[in-house]
């Protein structure tokens, strides 16, 4: 797997050098010119409210890249997007939009199975229940229920979709993890979490107070070592320290593209009697033959797993997300889960998730699945394509997830833009959501990606490549 240590030692020592130099130059500049953009007259007199480093960050180096990011968009999503230009006359603390719009073909989006854009009819059973149900509940669910038959509906289609006894919906995908992990773990727990977690998983462990080890990410010759260490430490203290075990981790990673070796992961939980908790949010809908995510790419039995986590905010082009799992877990949730105090899907919204869901469901055929397919295909295409240039490639070959790692936050605000020039949309991935020296350029593959729109996407990237000298990461094998 591609990582930031392939990167030539001479280059990552610039990066360091030049992001020093950054962070000199900012802490100077706030110092002698502090600018009016960045502070509140009224509070003079406050303590500051940032961390001191992210404020000179976030002030004078994400600032000068932050029109790489947060793009506006005049159209929906599918396998091209229309961008609204903007421009920087001050620095970045501000943006004036031109007026103009142009169309670049669309690398940075999660609809991953294309299913943003339904057919008319589908399209207006969407708007019918609008009129029906309105546009949201507007009242939380322990005052006065906010389910409907659709939402009763759609908990059903997915629990059929992916063989488990029961789903309980979340208003947002975040939310599912940040807002349920409190109401299973307590002091009595102890939990082993993988280095690369998603922030809802940590924001969730924080919620719960509960005791948390980090292991190497998808080490498990490392989270081994960790839970025997624990377990004598507890069978010498009298079981006093916790009574049970959860490992918590994801089925495929969104910033590596790395994908979970469940089977191994099953193993280690029933050999230390642990609960197993997996965030599948980027692996359902696209993972496996019939694309039912981590479980079904790796020939696992569901029921193996005791919480299961996805989204329909990805694959399935909606909102909100949902745990699956035993029906006594899931009943658990249901009465405990501090999403209780937050709102419900939109009935709009549930019905574009049962929409997708039965497009995908109606794609199966005896080998597999015709949209699973079609990004499969598109992946290992722009994967080996991409590994052939000697571009610094992370994560499996079957993750469709591609991030390039190019170190620097320069480097990726540089391709970025160079990408827009060429007319195509990709996302910039820096720090904070990254290590500060693994900053990186991440493709998403869609199964509506045509043939042609990849190769204009690989000839640009060649074009940037070639001029720039980034080619620094590990040739790859002609098939």
């Amino acid at each position: 797997m591609a990582d930031v240590n392939k990167i030539p030692y001479y280059i990552r020592t610039l990066m360091l050098i030049g992001f020093r130099i950054l962070i000199l130059l900012g802490s100077l500049n706030r110092i002698l010119f502090y600018p009016k953009h960045a502070g509140e007259a009224y509070k003079k007199k406050f303590k500051g409210l940032y961390d001191k480093f992210d404020e000179i960050y976030f002030h004078y180096i994400y600032r000068k890249v932050c029109d790489c990011s947060h793009a506006p968009i005049s159209s929906g999503q599918s396998s091209k997007v229309t961008l609204i230009e903007r421009k920087r006359k001050d620095h970045g603390w501000t943006f004036e939009y031109t007026g103009r719009h142009f169309e670049c073909i669309n690398m940075g989006s999660f609809n991953y199975l294309g299913l943003a854009t339904l057919p008319q009819t589908k399209m207006e059973n969407i708007v019918n229940s609008i009129d029906q149900y309105g546009v949201a509940s507007a009242v939380p669910n322990h005052e006065l229920t906010k389910i409907t038959k659709l939402h009763l509906q759609l908990e059903k289609l997915t629990s059929e979709f992916l063989g488990v006894e029961s789903v309980l919906l979340c208003g947002a995908g975040f939310a599912t993890n940040a807002l349920n992990l409190p109401a299973i773990l307590s002091k009595k727990c102890i939990v082993f979490s993988d280095e690369k977690n998603h922030a809802s998983l940590i924001l969730g462990l924080r919620t719960s107070k509960t005791r948390v080890f980090k292991y190497f990410h998808n080490d498990f010759q490392d989270l081994e070592i960790k839970i025997v260490e624990n377990l004598k430490a507890n069978k010498k203290a009298g079981g006093k320290l916790f009574s049970k075990i959860f490992i918590i981790c994801e089925g495929i990673y969104s910033m590596d593209g790395t994908i979970l070796d469940l089977k191994r992961m099953i193993q280690l939980k029933k050999k230390y009697k642990a609960y197993l908790f997996i965030d599948d949010a980027h692996g359902v809908g696209m993972l496996g033959p019939q694309g039912k995510g981590i479980f079904n790419h790796c020939n696992v039995d569901p029921s193996d797993i005791d919480i299961l986590m996805g989204t329909y905010s990805k694959a399935f082009a909606s909102n909100g997300g949902y745990i699956s799992g035993k029906k006594n877990v899931i009943d658990h949730f249901r009465t405990n889960t501090l999403t209780n105090y937050g709102s419900e899907m939109s009935p709009a919204v549930v019905v574009q998730a049962i929409h997708a869901i039965e497009t995908l469901m109606h794609s199966q055929t005896a080998n597999g699945n015709i949209l699973v397919d079609k990004i499969k295909k598109n992946t290992h295409y722009m994967r080996r394509n991409l590994k052939q240039m000697g571009l610094n490639i992370c994560g499996d070959d079957e993750s469709h997830i591609i991030p390039w790692i190019l170190g620097s936050i320069s480097a990726v605000s540089f391709v970025i833009r160079e990408l827009k020039k060429r007319g195509v949309a990709a996302a910039g991935v820096v720090y904070p959501a990254t290590p500060l020296m693994a900053a990186r350029v991440r493709f998403n593959v869609s199964a509506v990606h045509s043939q042609e729109e990849l190769d204009h996407v690989l000839k640009s990237v060649k074009e940037i490549v070639e001029r720039n000298g980034l080619n620094y990461g590990q040739l790859y094998p002609s098939e």
